[in-house]
């Protein structure tokens, strides 16, 4: 939170950027940047969250516990893309520099890598889902990971479709899939052959089966409407049934 909550609408409000936290872990990050610490040997610990020094010899730096850096790192990445300035907003910014001013975030680099590392989980989609509700809006890299790449990454000259095929990083997965949302059914080309997992966003496993090398088409017609889990490996993708 940038701290200045209230009842306004406005950036200091957005839910998606309020997370409850530990009282002391809280304490501890304060509004240090977040950045890998590695091994800066004056780290504080503190439930697998730490601080340090790092990143060129910079001080006061938060390095978060494993399970919830992706998270952090889309929370951020919506900040940086929801707001530009408008109005009386914030121009809020995520950068590769480390800078002291309230309105910077950094390091870029790292929250790109903490992304992928650590992909959407039911949790964060479910969270997504009870804000909108709430709030009207969404964060668009829970619903769509893939677009971290088209915005920060190595495809921001390529255009983006929501409704074609899709994967998690582009080189990094063995998979390709769309439509999505689907109705009937799903296209799915594979690198290799892999068994895949359907589950809904309680982690239910509703359908299960193996794609074989090439294309192949996956019925999905008995399934309710709604958003769902289609796993294979690494690969992890949110996708929605709309009959």
């Amino acid at each position: 939170s940038l701290g200045n909550f209230g009842t306004s609408q406005g950036v200091g409000t957005d839910v998606h950027n309020l997370k409850p936290a530990d009282g002391g872990l809280n304490s501890l990050r304060s509004n240090h940047e977040y950045d890998d610490l590695g091994s800066t040997g004056n780290a504080v610990n503190y439930n697998g969250s730490a601080t340090g020094n790092t990143y060129n010899g910079s001080a006061g730096l938060f390095e978060p516990r494993d399970k919830v850096k992706g998270d952090l790192a889309r929370i951020i990445l919506y900040m940086d893309l929801r707001y530009e300035g408008a109005g009386a907003e914030p121009d809020l910014v995520v950068q590769e520099a480390l800078n002291s001013g309230g309105t910077t975030h950094a390091v870029l680099s790292t929250l790109l890598d903490w992304h992928w590392a650590d992909p959407v989980d039911s949790f964060e989609l479910n969270r997504n889902n009870v804000i909108h509700t709430m709030q009207g809006n969404r964060n668009p890299f829970i619903d769509h990971p893939e677009l971290v790449d088209y915005i920060y990454g190595d495809s921001t000259n390529v255009s983006w479709n929501p409704f074609m095929a899709v994967e998690t990083a582009p080189a990094r997965s063995h998979l390709h899939l769309g439509p999505n949302p689907a109705d009937t059914f799903l296209n799915i080309t594979a690198q290799a052959t892999a068994p895949f997992t359907i589950t809904n966003l309680s982690g239910e496993q509703l359908l299960e089966g193996t794609v074989n090398t090439g294309n192949n088409r996956i019925v999905v017609e008995m399934l309710p409407a709604g958003s769902y889990i289609l796993q294979s490996g690494e690969f992890r993708e949110q996708i929605i049934i709309a009959h």
